[in-house]
This record gives C-alpha cells, sequence and structure tokens, in this order.
C-alpha cells in the first residue's frame, strides 16, 4: 500500500515570512538578490519603525518610465530608491535576433516624439560597417525629414514644460504645429509617429507632390506660428518666475563637460572661443584643457555686457514688460 498523499497547507497572506513574488502574485519591493552596493545594502536594511512602499511604474504622461521605491517612517519619507527602464524594455535582446532591416523599425519606439533620428543612427552605422555610400539626394531628404520632426518634437517640448507648471493652451498650440508636420511626413512615410522610412542607403521612397505641398503650406505660417508660441510662454509672467534660472549651466562648465549645439550658445560662449577650446584639448593634455576655458570674471563681464545690450533693445517697453525678467525683460523687445 502507498502511503496517503499529503494536503498541500496554503500558508496565510499575513504570514511575514512569505515569499510574495511567487505564491499570491504580489511584487515585494527588495530586490531577489543579495546587496550589490553599499549604496543597495544602505537602502535596503530597514530601521526601527520603517518600511518600504513601491510607487509606480508610474509618470505624468501614464507610460511608466519611473518606479520609485520609498523608505518611510510613519508619514516621512526618509529615503528612496529610483528604478529606470520601464518604458524600453527587451529592446536590445530583440535587436539582438534581427536582421539589420529589422532592427530600424524596432527603434523607432525608442524616442517616438524624433523617431527618424533613432532610424538614423543606426541606418548610419550599417552603412560604415557596409561600406556603403548614401547618395546625395538620399541625404538630403534624411536631413529634411528629420529637421522637420525635430520642430515638431521642440514644439511638444514647449507644450510639455508650460504643462508641468500648469498650463494648458501652450501644449494646444504645439499640437497645431506638431499635427501639420507629422501630416506632411506621413504624406511621404505612410505614418504618422513610428514612421520607419530610412533605410540602408537611403530612404524608403522619394519626394513626392503631396508632401511637397503640405511643406510649402505649413512654411507660409510657421513662423507666425512659432512667435506666437514663444511669445505665450516668455510674456508669461508666472512661466518666466517659475523657470527663471533653472537648469543654468555656466562657461567652465559646458566647456569642460563638452556641452554641444544650442546648450553651449545659451550659456554665452562666442564660437572662436569653443573652437579654440576644442583644438587645445587633447585626451593626453587635460591641464591644457583647463587652461583654455574662460575665467569666471570673463564669464560675468560677458553676462554683464549682454544683458546690458538686451536692456538698451528693451528701453522703450513697458514697465510691466520689464519686471518679468531683470536680465532679459522681454522677448518681443529684445527679439531684435
Amino acid at each position: 500500500m502507498t502511503a496517503p498523499a499529503k494536503t498541500q497547507q496554503h500558508r496565510s497572506e499575513d504570514d511575514p515570512q512569505i515569499m510574495l513574488d511567487g505564491q499570491i502574485g504580489q511584487y515585494e519591493q527588495v530586490p531577489p538578490y543579495p546587496p550589490r552596493t553599499e549604496r543597495e545594502a544602505e537602502f535596503y536594511t530597514l530601521g526601527d519603525g520603517e518600511m518600504f512602499l513601491n510607487m509606480g511604474p508610474q509618470h505624468p504622461s501614464t507610460h511608466g518610465v519611473l518606479r520609485v521605491v520609498l523608505k518611510i517612517s510613519g508619514e516621512k519619507v526618509v529615503d528612496l530608491d529610483p528604478v529606470l527602464g520601464y518604458l524600453h524594455r527587451g529592446v536590445e535582446k530583440l535587436c539582438e535576433n534581427s536582421d539589420y532591416h529589422h532592427i530600424i523599425s524596432q527603434i523607432d519606439p525608442l524616442e517616438y516624439v524624433s523617431s527618424l533620428f533613432m532610424e538614423w543612427a543606426p541606418v548610419m552605422a550599417f552603412e560604415k560597417l557596409l561600406d556603403v555610400t548614401v547618395p546625395r539626394r538620399a541625404e538630403y531628404i534624411r536631413v529634411l525629414t528629420g529637421e522637420m520632426l525635430r520642430i515638431a518634437s521642440h514644439a511638444l517640448f514647449q507644450g510639455w514644460m508650460a504643462l508641468d507648471l500648469g498650463g494648458l493652451t501652450p501644449i494646444l498650440y504645439s499640437f497645431i504645429e506638431r499635427d501639420e508636420i507629422v501630416e506632411a511626413l506621413a504624406a511621404l512615410t505612410g505614418q504618422r509617429m513610428l514612421f520607419n522610412y530610412f533605410r540602408i542607403g537611403g530612404v524608403n521612397g522619394d519626394l513626392n507632390h503631396e508632401f511637397l505641398s503640405r511643406v510649402g503650406d505649413w512654411m507660409s505660417r510657421a513662423l507666425v506660428q512659432h512667435e506666437a508660441n514663444i511669445g505665450l510662454l516668455n510674456e508669461n509672467e508666472i512661466f518666466v518666475r517659475r523657470m527663471r534660472g533653472i537648469g543654468r549651466v555656466d562657461r567652465d562648465l559646458a566647456l569642460r563637460m563638452g556641452v554641444t549645439g544650442p546648450n553651449i550658445r545659451a550659456a554665452g560662449i562666442p564660437f572662436d572661443v569653443r573652437r579654440a577650446h576644442r583644438t587645445r584639448c587633447t585626451p593626453s593634455s587635460s591641464s591644457t584643457c583647463r587652461s583654455a576655458a574662460p575665467t569666471a570674471a570673463a564669464t560675468r563681464s560677458t553676462a554683464t555686457c549682454s544683458a546690458s545690450t538686451r536692456c538698451a533693445r528693451a528701453s522703450g517697453s513697458s514697465t510691466s514688460a520689464s519686471t518679468r525678467c531683470p536680465t532679459a525683460p522681454s522677448w518681443r523687445a529684445c527679439r531684435g
């Protein structure tokens, strides 16, 4: 005779020793592996009266890019551990098991607001690996479509930035601009968001009449719409007061960190200074690189000069416009 089978014992969900992951389908905040760093060991060790609280994944746009593990004592948050990577899951593994042409469509969602730029990087890498020469017309089409999409994404940035500060109207203005651009790109690519347009050695199709017609129609009023978008923000006292001084990068930090493009221009560094800095900075000579950076006194002098120039241009502006921003009284007053 065989022994009677033992009935399975179901442990209570209130049992503190239960493994929540495997047995009742809940997610445990503590990672299921030993601490890998001193920081993890410090954070995931509870003191008297402390507990973990899992917040997220969450995001203002609801697609869940950030999860935060909170360590709380009563109602007070005493520490937190941000856990990133909840949006672009497994893209690298998908690309490992795909050929070059499949990868182009799989990385579009990595930056769905500017997906053409996500296609551009791997296509250029494949062309370099395969020693492929791209026709000049295809390069022009890439630049044209990419820059149009850049304008669309920057328009949404303005609207979302204002939306995070509590303003609804700028995001509506921004979508007016974006809709016109993506409709033109849809006439060329067949898609409004995930375009899948670039190809190894060129693009997926030549320009057509509908695309050129839509681009011409948009360009006829693009500048007016752009000025309306900018004025809606820079002429708003609440927006200016909340954004003034946020994310400032001085000249020394910009040169030391290798900042480029509009960001380094916004830091007030002339082109000749940037060019001299790039020429002097070599991987083998960090001291020369440091000496090439302008001094703090020069930074203050340039900033004061720029502020004085802007104030002089805006001398005819109204008092209300002048009090909005001490260094740049009004966008409309100093845009000339």
